[in-house]
């Protein structure tokens, strides 16, 4: 029953039919559902994604202003490109690394 109710209210979802569906047929899924306790755990959240201009101690501050980047957007978008942080003129790997730090929260 509980599996032909759900494909018909799939059916009738995906045509934008309206569904009726008893208290009875709503009780009879309540019944199979596994109390909370025995659902796996939420993923923690990570870190908030950091947005809008760079502070002044923002590692490579310096040279990321000379190449005109001036947000946590922009360094983003130089970290995921080909030529990577290190194609900026004055990051070499410890800066890079460092910024890859402070993108990440640390």
């Amino acid at each position: 029953m509980r599996d032909e109710l759900l494909e018909e209210i799939q059916i009738k979802a995906k045509e934008g039919l309206p569904m009726q569906v008893t208290a009875e047929d709503l009780k009879e899924i309540a019944a199979e559902l596994k109390p909370a306790e025995e659902l796996p755990a939420a993923p923690a959240e990570g870190p908030t994604e950091l947005k809008g201009p760079l502070p002044d101690s923002f590692p490579g501050r310096t040279a990321l202003e000379a190449a005109d980047i001036n947000t946590y957007a922009q360094v983003r978008k130089q970290q995921a490109s080909a030529e990577g942080l290190k194609g900026v003129t004055g990051i070499g790997d410890v800066t890079a690394e460092e910024i890859e730090d402070a993108l990440k929260g640390k």
